[in-house]
C-alpha cells in the first residue's frame, strides 16, 4: 500500500492469453512454460506430437488432484485492461464520472475473487488464505485505508488466525499478487469513495499511486 511502504508493489502491459493458460502460470511468471505447451504456436511442428502428449499427461494429472477442466474463469487480459483504464483517469486528477470508475473498481475486486479461487484450488497450502480474503472483499470496502492496511497489508493479520501470517508472504509470491488482486482495487476504491466526499486532489493521487503499483504488479505475471 503506497502509503506505508517505500518502494511499489511492481504492474501492466497487454499481451494475448493463451486460453489454455493457468492464472497461475501468470502470477508465478511462468508464461514460457504455459506458452510452450500451446496448441496454436505448436501445430504442424515437428514435436507436436510429443507436446500433445504432455500437455494430455498434464491436463489428466490437474482433472485428477484439481478438478482442473481446462477453462478458466479469470480473465486476465480482462482484469488488466480495466486496471489502465483506471489508472488513465487517474492520471488526469478528476474524474467526471467516479460512480462508473467506481464500478469498474468492483468488477475488478469481483474478478480478483475469483482468480484467488482458482489459485486455492491450484495450491491447497493457500486455500484458506485464499478464502479469507475472497470472503471479506466486499467488507473491505468499507474500511479505512488505514484499516485495510492493518488487515490485508504486507503485515496485516488478515491470515493469523489461519495460520499464515501475511508477513510470511514474499512481496512477489504468487499467494501476494492474488491477494492484489483483490485489495489494490479495494484501496483504490477506498480513496476514491473519499474524494466524492471532500474532493481533495491528494485522495486522487493517492488512489493513482496504488493504481501504479498493480499495473507494475501485473506486468510481472507476464514475465518469463
Amino acid at each position: 500500500m503506497a502509503t506505508t511502504k517505500s518502494k511499489p508493489r511492481d504492474a501492466v502491459t497487454s499481451r494475448s492469453r493463451p486460453t489454455a493458460t493457468s492464472a497461475a502460470d501468470y502470477a508465478t511468471g511462468n508464461a514460457n512454460t504455459a506458452s510452450k505447451y500451446n496448441y496454436a504456436r505448436t501445430a504442424g511442428g515437428p514435436r507436436c506430437a510429443g507436446l500433445r502428449a504432455v500437455t494430455g499427461t498434464a491436463t489428466l494429472l490437474l482433472t485428477i488432484v484439481f478438478g482442473w477442466t481446462g477453462a478458466w474463469a479469470f480473465d486476465f487480459d480482462g482484469y488488466q485492461s480495466k486496471a489502465k483504464a483506471t489508472l488513465v483517469e487517474l492520471n488526469t486528477k478528476k474524474l467526471p464520472d467516479s460512480n462508473a470508475t467506481l464500478a469498474r473498481l468492483d468488477e475488478m475486486i469481483v474478478a480478483g475473487s475469483v482468480a484467488a479461487k482458482e489459485y486455492a484450488a491450484l495450491d491447497p497450502k493457500y486455500a484458506k488464505l485464499m478464502d479469507a480474503a475472497v470472503a471479506d472483499a466486499q467488507a473491505m470496502k468499507g474500511m479505512t485505508d488505514a484499516q485495510l492496511e492493518d488487515k490485508w497489508g504486507e503485515k496485516g493479520y488478515g491470515g493469523d488466525a489461519i495460520g499464515t501470517p501475511l508477513k510470511s508472504l514474499g512481496e512477489s509470491s504468487a499467494p501476494r499478487n492474488y491477494l492484489e488482486l483483490i485489495v489494490a482495487p479495494v484501496e483504490q476504491y477506498i480513496y476514491i469513495k473519499r474524494w466524492q466526499s471532500v474532493k481533495k486532489v491528494r485522495l486522487l493521487e493517492q488512489a493513482r499511486d496504488e493504481a501504479v503499483e498493480l499495473n507494475k504488479r501485473l506486468e510481472t505475471f507476464h514475465m518469463e
